[in-house]
């Protein structure tokens, strides 16, 4: 893994994205407000209807800028994949069992993610594909989730470690548990403490064992994400034989 690669980058226009690519792009809430109008346009009537049932004007923001981002890129990379110009409202999106969707005829794979003020959105022709996010708040009672979420080794690792690293240890795990359920496409049917991860600060991201699972841990690649001060990120991805390269893109107003 080229560490470069998880270099935020501004980029001074869309970049294409080859065969054995991650993109991962970071949005910050909020935008200015004439871009909520612009996104709003790329929605479909039941996107819009979510968006209003929203009670606080930050969740119908971040509703609004994720879906219609997501609608902006995935038809940019359409249009790379396969040449079709694509509308970014037209596209029509199909859902699983469990919630995850996904493009039905198009070979890349993609997730969302959001929490706090930030967005992550991540696109990829390898799948399976997960990202998550999480703002970091140090929480009193940190130990009892993590007995509670945790596999057993994971709950012994967090503990071993100085008072000092625990909040990070903490969410090292649990982006890196959510980023892999995602990936999956299981949802909460898939237990958090049936497979572990490592998590000590410092460490690199990897899955350690996982159970009803046709794929190996070594199948697995995990990277950890750095979006910000005070959060924490992971992506889960099965890259295959050959290895992946992740790019870390900031989204910006000139970029559409």
């Amino acid at each position: 893994m080229n560490m470069n690669a998880l270099v935020w980058k501004r980029p001074v226009s869309l970049p294409p994205i080859t065969q054995h690519e991650v993109h991962i792009w970071r949005v910050h809430l909020p935008l200015v407000p004439a871009r909520y109008a612009d996104l709003w346009q790329v929605l479909n009537e039941e996107e819009r209807e979510r968006a209003r049932r929203f009670h606080f004007e930050h969740d119908r923001q971040c509703s609004v800028t994720s879906r219609g981002i997501l609608r902006l890129l995935l038809a940019w990379y359409a249009a790379g994949e396969d040449g079709a110009e694509l509308k970014p409202v037209s596209l029509n999106f199909r859902y699983n069992a469990y919630g995850k969707p996904e493009l039905p005829g198009m070979r890349l794979a993609f997730n969302v993610t959001h929490s706090g003020a930030m967005i992550l959105l991540a696109f990829s022709s390898l799948q399976p594909l997960g990202v998550d996010v999480e703002h970091m708040r140090a929480q009193s009672d940190l130990e009892s989730l993590a007995r509670h979420f945790f596999a057993p080794e994971e709950c012994a690792a967090l503990l071993a470690l100085p008072a000092e690293q625990r909040v990070q240890a903490f969410y090292n795990c649990w982006t890196r548990k959510e980023a892999y359920i995602k990936a999956r496409g299981l949802g909460l049917s898939l237990p958090l403490d049936s497979f572990t991860v490592s998590l000590k600060p410092g460490e690199p991201a990897a899955l350690l064992a996982c159970t009803d699972d046709k794929r190996t841990p070594a199948d697995w690649s995990l990277f950890a994400l750095d979006p910000g001060q005070e959060y924490a990120g992971a992506l889960a991805v099965c890259p295959g034989p050959s290895p992946c390269v992740v790019r870390c893109w900031d989204w910006h107003d000139a970029l559409f």
